[in-house]
Parts: C-alpha cells; structure tokens; sequence
C-alpha cells in the first residue's frame, strides 16, 4: 500500500530521534488516519528514539474535543505497541492532560 503525499513525511529513514504529537491523536483516530500516521512515524524514527503524545484525559472539561473521541492512555499505549513502541513513562501534566513517552524497540 502507498502512502499518499498528505502523510508522507519527507524524512529518511530511521532520522529521528524524537517525535511528539501534542493534543492530535484524537483527531487522527477519529478520521481513521492513525494507522498511516503511525506508520510514519515508526519508519523515521531511529532505533530507541521516543515517541511524547501529549493529549486530553478522558474526562469532561470545559476545553477541548468532544469526550466520545478522547483516548485514554490504555488506548494510546495499545496503539503505540502495536507500531514497535514501548511505554517508558506516563504523567498528568495539569488539570486536562497528560503525556506519554514511548521507545522505539
């Protein structure tokens, strides 16, 4: 399967060392471009680089998406490993949001 254009990213691979999607992955999820999405990701990222997902808890607030499309972490880290990545460490980072960080296996 071909990736198109739009999520291509133009990097070589395995030139990464660090990758971060901050409040998007809900999006993706949503409308079904994570799979691709990751993909990339896992293709440009060197070996033991990190994935850092920073995204809305699952819980109401007065900010952010709707709560049907919010991931929770279970959600996030099952995805991730299903790309090559591990879970190194999990924190709240304030009231409506925390942060994954993940290595490259």
């Amino acid at each position: 399967m071909q990736t198109s254009q739009e999520t291509k990213l133009p990097l070589a691979d395995e030139s990464i060392n660090l990758a971060f999607l901050s409040n998007v992955l809900h999006g993706l999820v949503a409308n079904g471009k994570a799979d691709s999405t990751f993909k990339e990701i896992a293709g440009v990222t060197a070996p033991s680089g990190k994935l850092a997902i920073l995204e809305f808890k699952k819980q109401e607030s007065p900010h952010g998406p709707p709560l049907s499309i919010r991931l929770s972490s279970k959600n996030i880290e099952a995805l991730a490993r299903g790309y090559g990545f591990s879970k190194e460490s999990f924190q709240e980072v304030g009231q409506y949001h925390y942060s994954i960080v993940f290595r490259k296996k």
